[in-house]
C-alpha cells in the first residue's frame, strides 16, 4: 500500500507538492468514474491513461536511478554489489526480482 499525504508544508519541497497533486487527480479521476463520461471522455480516458501511466513509470525510474547514484542502497544495509540496487527497489515496493533487476 503506498502511503498517504495528507497535507504538504513549505518544509517538504515541490515533489512532496506534485506528488499531492498527482494524487488528488487520479482521486478526482476514481470519484468520478466511467459511467459519468461521454462516450468521447471514455476513448481519451483509455488513450490518456496509458500515456499517463507510461510518463509516471519514467518519473519512476528516473527516481530510482537518482536513488542509486544517491547510495540509498548501500544507505539501507543492502551492500554495494550488483543486486544491491534490485534489492533496494524489493524493499520500497512490491515487484519481482526479474522486475526489479
Amino acid at each position: 500500500m503506498i502511503p498517504r499525504i495528507e497535507h504538504v508544508d513549505d518544509n517538504q519541497g515541490q515533489v512532496a507538492g506534485a506528488l499531492l497533486a498527482a494524487r488528488a487527480a487520479l482521486d478526482a479521476l476514481t470519484d468520478l468514474g466511467p459511467w459519468q463520461a461521454s462516450d468521447a471522455e471514455i476513448t481519451d480516458l483509455v488513450v490518456q491513461t496509458e500515456v499517463l501511466s507510461r510518463r509516471l513509470a519514467g518519473v519512476q525510474l528516473a527516481a530510482i536511478a537518482e536513488g542509486i547514484t544517491r547510495g540509498l542502497p548501500y544507505s539501507a544495509g543492502l551492500g554495494t554489489g550488483r543486486s544491491a540496487p534490485g534489492r533496494w527497489v524489493r524493499s520500497l515496493i512490491p515487484i519481482t526480482p526479474g522486475d526489479a533487476g
